[in-house]
C-alpha cells in the first residue's frame, strides 16, 4: 500500500517560524488544522492537472504549503503585521499563491525528493459546473454554516427566467 503524503508539517510550520507560538499562542492540533485547510486549498488546485494523493515528497508543494499555512495562521489569529522591513509575509503570501497557480496550470514543473519530475496528469479528473465561476453561497467550517450572496450569481438567475 502506497502512503499519501502531506505537503506540510506542524515541525515544518515551526521550524521556518519558530515565534509563531509564542505570537499566536497556537497548539500543535490548531497549526494542523491550518495545514489541513492550506492542503484542501491547494488539492482543489493541483487536481486540474495531477492525480491527487501525491504519494512522494515534493519539496516545492512543502514550502508553498508551509508558508501558505503560516499566513493562514496570521491572517486567522488577527496578527498585527508591522509595515516595515522586517514583514515580508504578504510577499511571501503573493508568491506562494503565484507558485501554486503556476504549478496546478503546469506551467511550473514538480519535482521530487529524488529529483524525478512529475508530468501532469492528462487523466487528472475535472469537474465543470456552469455556476464555477461564482461565490459558493454557503461554507462549512468548524464555527457553524456561514451565507454569502454573489449578486452576479443572482443577477445572471434572475436575467435567465426573462
Amino acid at each position: 500500500m502506497t502512503s499519501v503524503v502531506s505537503y506540510t508539517s506542524v515541525n515544518a510550520v515551526l521550524r521556518t517560524v519558530p515565534a509563531i507560538n509564542s505570537m499566536t499562542n497556537i497548539a500543535s492540533a490548531d497549526v494542523a488544522h491550518h495545514a489541513a485547510r492550506v492542503e484542501a486549498l491547494m488539492n482543489a488546485k493541483l487536481s486540474r492537472s495531477y492525480a491527487i494523493p501525491f504519494t512522494s515528497v515534493l519539496p516545492l508543494l512543502e514550502a508553498v504549503a508551509t508558508d501558505l499555512t503560516i499566513y493562514d495562521i496570521i491572517a486567522k489569529r488577527n496578527i498585527t503585521m508591522t509595515r516595515n522591513e522586517d514583514n515580508d509575509w504578504p510577499s511571501r503570501f503573493k508568491s506562494a499563491e503565484k507558485l501554486l497557480d503556476q504549478i496546478a496550470s503546469g506551467e511550473l514543473p514538480l519535482i521530487t525528493a529524488s529529483g524525478a519530475v512529475l508530468t501532469p496528469s492528462a487523466g487528472a479528473a475535472r469537474v465543470w459546473s456552469n455556476t464555477q465561476t461564482y461565490e459558493p453561497t454557503f461554507n462549512e467550517d468548524a464555527s457553524g454554516v456561514t451565507m454569502t450572496q454573489d449578486q452576479d450569481k443572482l443577477d445572471a438567475i434572475e436575467d435567465a427566467r426573462d
